[in-house]
């Protein structure tokens, strides 16, 4: 959504309105327009504060997601390449993965 020029900041906060009001339990923005995803979900879809977070770079979002991560919780990443998501992914991927049974 990096792509998205002048109309960025409305189309985030719509998104998190939407987000806010489907019943998700908690939403993480990382980097740039993705605090207005989270101020569109608190402020114009009434989703608790303290079911938000936000954080300038990938890396401290996975390492508190691995923290707070527990059994059954399904996680969804969207985000534009430029925000480095995939590095998220990719720690999430490697803590979360048993290790290979030796040969």
């Amino acid at each position: 959504m990096l792509e998205l020029g002048p109309d960025g900041p409305g189309l985030h906060r719509s998104c998190g309105r939407e987000i806010a009001v489907s019943g998700i339990d908690l939403l993480i923005g990382v980097r740039g327009l993705a605090a207005e995803l989270v101020e569109g979900a608190v402020g114009e879809g009434g989703m608790a504060r303290d079911r938000t977070r936000f954080f300038d770079q990938a890396t401290d979002a996975a390492e508190w997601l691995l923290r707070e991560l527990q059994p059954g919780d399904l996680i969804l990443v969207k985000g534009s390449r430029g925000v480095r998501l995939d590095s998220l992914v990719r720690r999430i991927a490697a803590a979360l993965t048993p290790p290979a049974e030796p040969a």
